[in-house]
């Protein structure tokens, strides 16, 4: 049967909502996406422009989303996508409609000249496009009984909260600037996009208070169980900020996401924690390498300074990256000269971006083992709030 590739228009926002609600559920729970990613659907469909649909007989049949997001770090201005809502009916899987929407997906990235893309789901369908799962995300469980028995100074805070509404612009200016002075940030734009984001996945942002002034915010599942983002002017704050949760919402535990250029944050929480895990927040698809991995070298030094040296990673299918460091200031470009150290892109993207030390992901030539070791990996993560 003949298709027809379309991006979508603002017009077409009722029958993309219904059909992704319609797969989603049929696939899983209930999912009502207006409710649950209310930036997707600003301004009643504005953006529908970003949504790719594959239609038969006018009809939706499948349906991508590719929304390019700016991304600041340490400094650096990058454009990532991130790729989300992927949807096939469920009469029409198998029929490769989901392969013709994804490389037409590939082929827009390329016309936004994107520096990286991010989506969530199953490796080996993704890895055909360019994915690859990279990344580090920590989750910290937080325990009332640890917090009492050893720490209880920070569990009797006087930190109080209460609901950030949409209405609430003079709190969420004060969020939006704590989440800004971050290491890797999206430009949520507005107070109305940054609001629209906290609230994603159905979360709740709550202001913390102390003192009768506000000193962080934070935003948790209606449960309060899982903290999706936090902030306050300090890191000591902070983790007093996620005790104080505990006692304000009288939560056994906690669970907290924390990105890996959060360093302070990091060494605050790990005694205080019952325990921690490390995961892959997203699979990544790198497009420029040099101004990715330039971007992610000077957050790096900024957490701990990166020692003289250079590198040359061959990346089949790119080049060769040449890197080098050189009292503080970094050099990342794309060069036509051969490497003798070569990586296919997915394990240039571990090698450079994942979870596991460089010597896990390839064997390393012994003239440059101290400094891949000093350098790699680079601290990409991905907030669950940013996913869409």
């Amino acid at each position: 049967m003949e298709y027809s590739l379309e991006w979508l228009e603002r017009k077409d926002a009722p029958e993309a909502l219904d059909f992704l609600n319609m797969v989603y559920s049929m696939a899983g729970s209930p999912h009502d996406f207006r409710e649950m990613l209310p930036k997707m659907w600003e301004y009643d469909g504005a953006f529908m422009n970003r949504h790719l649909a594959l239609k038969v007989g006018g009809k939706i049949r499948s349906l991508v989303g590719v929304y390019p997001l700016t991304v600041y770090t340490a400094g650096e201005k990058l454009l990532f996508s991130t790729m989300g809502n992927v949807a096939t009916h469920p009469l029409d899987t198998g029929k490769g409609y989901m392969t013709v929407l994804l490389k037409e997906a590939i082929r827009k990235l390329a016309e936004l000249d994107v520096d990286a893309a991010r989506l969530g789901g199953k490796r080996h369908r993704y890895s055909l496009y360019g994915y690859e799962p990279a990344g580090v995300e920590y989750t910290f469980t937080l325990t009332a009984h640890n917090i009492l028995r050893y720490y209880r100074g920070m569990f009797q805070s006087g930190i109080t909260f209460g609901r950030i509404e949409r209405a609430d612009a003079e709190k969420l200016l004060f969020a939006k600037g704590i989440f800004e002075k971050g290491g890797m940030w999206v430009d949520r734009i507005n107070e109305t996009v940054f609001y629209d984001s906290l609230t994603a996945w159905r979360n709740v942002p709550w202001i913390a208070i102390s003192d009768g002034q506000p000193v962080g915010y934070l935003t948790a599942s209606p449960d309060g169980k899982t903290v999706e983002e936090a902030g306050a002017d300090t890191a000591a704050r902070t983790a007093e900020m996620l005790c104080a949760w505990l006692a304000f919402r009288n939560i056994g535990s906690l669970t907290v996401s924390v990105a890996p250029w959060e360093a302070a944050l990091l060494r605050e929480l790990q005694p205080l924690c019952e325990n921690w895990n490390v995961s892959t927040p997203s699979l990544f698809y790198i497009r420029r390498w040099d101004r990715v991995a330039h971007a992610l070298l000077k957050l790096k030094n900024l957490l701990t300074p990166l020692p003289d040296g250079e590198i040359d990673i061959g990346i089949e299918g790119y080049g060769t990256l040449h890197i080098a460091v050189e009292k503080g200031d970094i050099t990342a470009v794309r060069e036509e000269g051969k490497a003798s150290f070569l990586l296919s892109p997915g394990e240039a993207a571990r090698f450079l971006f994942g979870m596991l030390p460089p010597y896990a992901v390839k064997e390393i030539p012994a003239g440059i083992r101290e400094i891949a070791a000093a350098y790699f990996p680079l601290p990409l993560g991905w907030n669950t709030l940013d996913r869409v």
